[in-house]
């Protein structure tokens, strides 16, 4: 069985919960966009994986997007080939329709939760609803202390990277590996490879190895070259014609941590820092050949103390997220409980038609 592509589009973040949904829309000329609206435990992930499914069955290739709070559970599909989507629009990463029937399609799941069966477990919820957000609150606390010192440990790095030499790099790597001509500037999809769970961050690198046989890593302990050399490579491959996918930094979403070329079965990977990476690589470029080592082994005692602090904040905020994910499951099950099943698989089956009649409009 094929390796199905696999990202996230939302991650707490040092800098609050960083959503990148919106950023994944298509056009609104050219696409559909249904937005999925449901309290938790409505059913809304086992309609995507549901439609997902269903749109394989087609043949068309979907991608899943995960969700960071349960990587088990989907946030969203992307279908490129029906430029057809379909996400959880509620919170963390409310969305909104701005052309409401025209591009986005709004599906509610609110109606198919019996209200007077939650009645008497409003205080309940409530309890549950409060002690989620105090630990996704402390969480973040956490989350930006890390990201504190991991920016320090960047900005540290820096002051001893030659930044010539990293676009003369990534100008002979384009030349290396970007192959044939540019008819017109190359698309870019932002996805995220990597997102902060309750489990730790966890890395999707099964779907590196699903859409690039050659995999070449940068390897840098200190986040200070491979965000250069990915942005030189993005802008690239674009100005060769070539689409690319550009996966963020989950820690630092301004920043470019890897990027994938699907054409030419290619993708350029981060290695180190505090972030788990893809391990089956073809090449490893090794950040020190752009660096200046005497500055760095000055420096040591001060980027030894930010890794290792780095990763005890890390491991605090996960174990947060452990705690909020506790009460989010109990509110589930209360809702669960009060859902009404053939309401859902009425509307499940409504849905699935139309996400099949827009695929096969498309097609």
């Amino acid at each position: 069985m094929a390796i199905k592509a696999e990202y996230f589009l939302a991650t707490p973040a040092p800098s609050g919960f960083c959503t990148l949904f919106e950023q994944a829309f298509f056009a609104p000329e050219e696409g559909t966009v249904m937005l999925l609206k449901g309290s938790a435990g409505s059913g809304k992930s086992t309609l995507l994986k549901k439609t997902a499914q269903m749109l394989e069955d087609m043949g068309l290739e979907v991608e899943r997007i995960r969700c960071a709070s349960s990587p088990d559970s989907l946030d969203g599909i992307i279908c490129p080939k029906a430029k057809l989507a379909a996400f959880d629009a509620t919170a963390p990463h409310v969305m909104e329709p701005v052309l409401p029937g025209a591009f986005e399609r709004m599906v509610t799941l609110y109606d198919t939760v019996c209200d007077e069966a939650l009645s008497e477990y409003r205080e309940l919820l409530w309890k549950h609803q409060q002690e989620a957000e105090k630990y996704r609150t402390r969480a973040i606390r956490y989350l930006t202390a890390a990201g504190c010192l991991l920016d320090d440990a960047a900005r540290t790095a820096r002051c001893c990277t030659d930044e010539p030499k990293i676009l003369r790099c990534a100008d002979s790597l384009a030349k290396r590996y970007f192959t044939g001509k540019a008819r017109k500037t190359g698309e870019k999809s932002v996805r995220l490879l990597e997102a902060v769970t309750p489990h730790g961050v966890v890395c999707l690198e099964q779907t590196v190895y699903a859409l690039a046989d050659t995999v070449v890593a940068v390897e840098d302990e200190w986040g200070a070259a491979a965000p250069i050399l990915m942005q030189a490579l993005c802008s690239l491959a674009q100005e060769r014609g070539l689409d690319v996918i550009a996966c963020h930094d989950c820690f630092s979403p301004q920043q470019l941590r890897h990027l994938i070329i699907p054409s030419l079965r290619l993708a350029f990977v981060t290695v180190g820092g505090v972030c788990p990476a893809p391990r089956r690589v073809s090449r490893t470029i090794h950040a020190k050949r752009f660096t200046n080592m005497d500055g760095i082994r000055a420096r040591r005692n001060r980027l030894r103390f930010n890794r290792k602090s780095c990763r005890e904040l890390l491991a605090q905020a996960c174990e947060m997220l452990c705690e909020s994910a506790v009460h989010h499951d109990e509110q589930e099950r209360v809702y669960t409980r009060a859902m009404d099943t053939q309401a859902l698989d009425a509307k499940t089956r409504q849905v699935m038609e139309q996400v099949r009649g827009y695929a096969a409009d498309m097609r």
